[in-house]
C-alpha cells in the first residue's frame, strides 16, 4: 500500500497520529513524519512527541515501524497498521523504549 500523508505535506502531530492508529486497517500506513527525527526532534518538541507516540504504539504491537530514505539527510517516517483490533486504544502511559520496531 502506499503511504497516506496529508495534503498540505506537513507533519502529523501526536494526536492525528494516536487516531490514525486507532482507525487504520490491518495494512494500512501512514507517513506520521519526514525529514530527519533523530536531528529534527531537538528543535521542536512537538516533534519528539510524534515519535514517542508511534514509538508507544510499535510497543504496543499495533503498528510497525519503517524508513524510506528520500534523499541526503531526509527520511520518511511510516507507521505500518498491523493486525491488533481496530479501535484497541494505545496505552500513553506505557513506558517507551527507543529501539528495533517490532513485528506482530
Amino acid at each position: 500500500m502506499t503511504p497516506d500523508s496529508n495534503s498540505m505535506g506537513k507533519n502529523y502531530g501526536k494526536d492525528s497520529v494516536k487516531r490514525w492508529v486507532n482507525s487504520a486497517a490491518p495494512g494500512d500506513c501512514l507517513v506520521y513524519y519526514k525529514g530527519f527525527l533523530c536531528r529534527d526532534r531537538g528543535k521542536q518538541r512537538s516533534i519528539g512527541e510524534i515519535g514517542r507516540e508511534a514509538q508507544r504504539a510499535a510497543d504496543a504491537g499495533m503498528v510497525c515501524l519503517v524508513q524510506k530514505r528520500v534523499s541526503k539527510m531526509v527520511w520518511e517516517y511510516i507507521a505500518v497498521r498491523c493486525g491488533a483490533p481496530r479501535g484497541s486504544a494505545i496505552n500513553t502511559a506505557a513506558p517507551h523504549n527507543i529501539g528495533s520496531a517490532r513485528t506482530p
